[in-house]
């Protein structure tokens, strides 16, 4: 059963979060919650996806699912706006969709379409510099190579160069 909490969630201190996750019966998290690292006040609960609660060491997708869920429904209850970024269960997200109009359905799926081409574009974009940074390294490879060889002839000229004058001034015995 989870603690009822004067605050509202988005209000909650560090110590409301843990005595949350105490209630949910997760008490071993108390050091992430309060960690200089993660610092788990109540409105970054409010805003926590699956992989923020996994970075806190909620390793259990199942665990982290019913904790999203839980935290959902205290948002519900304490009349704290749902953002579109914001993690609704799937049951809740169809009931949504289905309050929704023909036009409105018609826009959500315009409004994917428009995020899907700007992710193709940005996608061909890293693509191309992706790309782009492997030629340079080839060529930068190449030109490396060519310049050790002219190096290595340069050494072995100047050695053999040097070696001849020096013989000039050698005595023989």
């Amino acid at each position: 059963m989870v603690m009822a909490l004067e605050a509202r969630i988005i209000d909650w201190t560090e110590d409301d979060v843990h005595t949350f996750f105490s209630s949910l019966g997760y008490p071993q998290y108390k050091g992430q919650i309060r960690g200089i690292k993660h610092r788990f006040s109540g409105d970054v609960l409010c805003i926590v996806d699956a992989e923020g609660l996994k970075d806190l060491g909620i390793i259990s997708v199942g665990r982290r699912l019913a904790i999203l869920k839980i935290v959902y429904l205290v948002k519900i209850a304490h009349g704290v706006p749902i953002e579109d970024d914001h993690y609704v269960p799937p049951s809740e997200a169809m009931e949504r969709l289905g309050n929704i109009s023909i036009n409105g359905l018609y826009q959500l799926i315009h409004e994917q379409g428009d995020r899907l081409r700007t992710i193709e574009e940005q996608h061909a974009l890293i693509s191309k510099s992706l790309t782009t940074i492997v030629d340079l390294k080839r060529a930068s490879l190449k030109v490396m190579s060519r310049i050790d060889r002219v190096d290595r002839n340069l050494i072995v000229r100047g050695t053999r160069v040097l070696q001849s004058h020096l013989l000039q001034y050698v005595v023989p015995c």
